[in-house]
């Protein structure tokens, strides 16, 4: 039975892809089991590593364009109606 190469070098999601088309072309179930095991455990390693690279991720401080400030500020244009309205709901 083939294995997938332990190549250090080999990236992760080249061997997910490789296990992938592997177990499409599978011939029988005994093959098919061994190679979900393999792509399960290679998952694992993926899902783990983008934890990790996750839980170290600090997102740049957000910055506001002026048009965005302006559109998160109340209306300061509004007519006298319209605050008159405003008040009788209150």
């Amino acid at each position: 039975m083939w294995h997938a190469p332990t190549d250090v070098s080999r990236r992760l999601e080249d061997t997910i892809r490789e296990l992938c088309t592997r177990a499409v072309n599978a011939r029988d179930f005994e093959e098919v089991t061994a190679i979900c095991s393999e792509l399960r455990s290679a998952l694992n390693q993926y899902v783990n590593r983008l934890r990790v690279r996750a839980a170290g991720y600090s997102p740049p401080p957000e910055r506001r364009s002026e048009a965005n400030e302006l559109s998160a500020m109340p209306n300061q244009n509004a007519t006298k109606d319209e605050h008159e309205h405003k008040d009788d709901e209150e």
